[in-house]
């Protein structure tokens, strides 16, 4: 049998004993940079030069290092755990935000797209108002101007009315005028027709002219009593005989002129009287 020859432990695998580590764990390759870094420069040395910096001696020392590393690993692998859930939760309030940007953004695109249809709505409402309140002027003006018209119109029609109303005043009373006249003249014609002859002279058959009364109560025409007298003393009429001298009767001498249309002549009735009185003096 060969015997054979342990070859000494290097330092990588003295430490991976120790530590329970291999030389791949990132632990590991912190603790060896830390370690051996300052040592580099005499990595071509002898063995014997490896073992004396890692002497057995220092273990317990290498041992607290890797407990203080291990312990600050992990509390920077919590820190950085931490950190990675305050990241998380600030991306996933990033994307909550941007989702309720994007909402916002949605909400006033439409609330601006109501807003402009609004706006159009108001612009044509605005615009139909418009043409509405033009039209309603003009037609105001164009009322206005008729309303001028008619006033003008009613004006001249009132100071026509006006101007028929007073002539027919005028021929209303006219005819009143006209209608008194012919109630008048029908009046006359009557008293012509229906008395006149009543007073006409029964010597001379025409209308009595100062008429004179005999004391039997016809009367005659002075005149023509005159003449009868100087051949009767007697009534023309109903024969009586007279004993007075006739009296020339004042309202029949002024009654007899009123329906002729002439004048009352009191002359004439003083000059009949006289010649009355002139009559024989079989009469007193």
């Amino acid at each position: 049998m060969h015997s054979h020859k342990t070859k000494p432990k290097s330092s990588k695998a003295k430490i991976r004993s120790v530590t329970g580590k291999g030389v791949d764990d990132p632990l590991f390759q912190g603790i060896w940079v830390s370690v051996a870094k300052p040592f580099s420069a005499s990595s071509a040395s002898s063995s014997q030069e490896e073992a004396s910096i890692l002497d057995l001696a220092e273990i317990p020392n290498l041992r607290a290092l890797l407990k203080n590393c291990e312990t600050e690993s992990i509390r920077t692998s919590l820190d950085l755990q931490h950190h990675i859930g305050l990241w998380k939760d600030a991306q996933r309030d990033a994307e909550q935000s941007r989702q309720h940007l994007s909402e916002v953004e949605a909400q006033l695109a439409l609330e601006t797209a109501k807003l402009q249809l609004h706006m159009h709505e108001c612009n044509s409402m605005k615009d139909l108002a418009m043409r509405q309140l033009a039209l309603s002027l003009e037609q105001e003006r164009r009322l206005a101007s008729e309303n001028t018209v008619l006033k003008d119109e009613i004006r001249m029609l009132k100071d026509h009315v006006s101007e028929t109303d007073r002539r027919i005043a005028t021929v209303l009373q006219i005819e009143e005028q006209v209608a008194a006249y012919e109630d008048d003249h029908n009046c006359m014609e009557f008293l012509r027709k229906g008395v006149l002859p009543l007073l006409d002279c029964g010597i001379c058959l025409g209308t009595v002219k100062m008429p004179a009364l005999l004391q039997c109560g016809h009367s005659f025409c002075a005149a023509c009593l005159i003449t009868w007298f100087e051949k009767k003393l007697t009534c023309p009429t109903c024969r009586a005989v007279l004993t007075k001298k006739p009296v020339v009767s004042i309202t029949l001498s002024d009654i007899v002129p009123a329906l002729m249309g002439t004048s009352p002549d009191s002359g004439l009735r003083a000059a009949a009287q006289a010649e009355i009185n002139r009559l024989p003096c079989g009469l007193v």
